[in-house]
């Protein structure tokens, strides 16, 4: 079930190892997953949905797109694209 939303990734273009994508989607299925995405340079390289039902209606997130920032600022940081200009000094809840 395809997401006509994004374009659909060339897979012999991905940089995705395939049989690690095989296994994702074996414990995906497995899990209580509703949707997955993956994107890859603006397109679709993954797409799971349990349901025609749940391919249509729009997922909650909930917190993860803090999780996701995260993660990518510690990227970022690690391959020096970005540089903490002001790290904090003691305790920011000194005054509590």
């Amino acid at each position: 079930m395809h997401s006509s939303l994004f374009p659909l990734a060339d897979p012999a273009k991905t940089r995705l190892d395939t049989e690690l994508l095989k296994e994702f989607d074996r414990k995906v299925r497995k899990e209580k997953v509703v949707s997955c995405l993956i994107m890859q340079d603006g397109h679709l390289a993954y797409e799971y949905h349990k349901n025609k039902k749940q391919a249509e209606k729009l997922q909650k997130i909930n917190s993860c797109t803090k999780s996701f920032i995260s993660v990518l600022i510690g990227i970022a940081l690690d391959q020096g694209l970005i540089a903490v200009c002001h790290p904090a000094k003691g305790n920011r809840h000194e005054h509590i």
